[in-house]
């Protein structure tokens, strides 16, 4: 389904840390990570996560890469050189949004915010683009913006079931609104698309929900 880990590849919490150790979950499947969740229901109630849909391929060169990023030493080559891309092209979608990924995994929201938010502004309707922007809310502890475009995300997608788990997430964990996380919940639980084991977590929300 997605690789667990907070947002970025060092697993450092957000903002100087977040009530409960929150952890993030992204999925990369340019880079070959595809990670069950193997946490107990008891670790996810104390540790709410998101969920990121795998990233579509954009293109062999993005493929390319992100098989590159192997280390430190990689990523910043990776990032210069990205950056130097998006001198020449500064409205390229997928150079902004690749970039934008890259500082997620570093950790470093705001610069991520900055670039995908460029990203949308050129394309307003990506989802991806949405979803890791929603991914860096909530890491800045924005949870209502976060809980904003994933709410858009089911706009422009109803069939989304990683924004209706998200959103289950944001309102039964932050925003303090048990029946809405009680409906976004259910409706991944009863989704005839989701993966059996999104499906048994929707459901354990569902019982720990006051």
């Amino acid at each position: 389904m997605a690789n667990r880990k907070k947002g970025a590849a060092d697993g450092a919490r957000p903002g100087g840390g977040v009530s409960g150790g929150v952890k993030l979950v992204v999925g990369f499947v340019a880079a070959g990570l595809v990670v069950m969740f193997l946490w107990s229901f008891a670790y996810r109630v104390d540790n709410p996560s998101l969920v990121q849909a795998p990233r579509q391929a954009r293109s062999a060169q993005a493929d390319d890469h992100d098989h590159e990023q192997q280390g430190d030493e990689a990523g910043m080559k990776m990032i210069a050189s990205l950056m130097q891309r998006l001198q020449e092209n500064p409205n390229d979608v997928d150079t902004l949004a690749i970039l934008g990924e890259q500082f997620m995994r570093m950790g470093q929201w705001e610069r991520a915010t900055q670039l995908l938010e460029r990203a949308l502004a050129v394309a307003p309707g990506n989802v991806e683009v949405l979803s890791m922007l929603g991914i860096c809310d909530f890491n800045r502890e924005k949870y209502r913006e976060s809980a904003d475009k994933f709410e858009t995300i089911l706009d422009l997608a109803p069939q989304n079931v990683m924004a209706r788990y998200n959103l289950g997430v944001l309102y039964g964990h932050f925003l303090k609104d048990a029946a809405k996380a009680r409906e976004f919940f259910q409706a991944v639980a009863d989704s005839p698309d989701v993966d059996e084991q999104t499906r048994q977590q929707a459901r354990d929300e569902l019982a720990g929900l006051k």
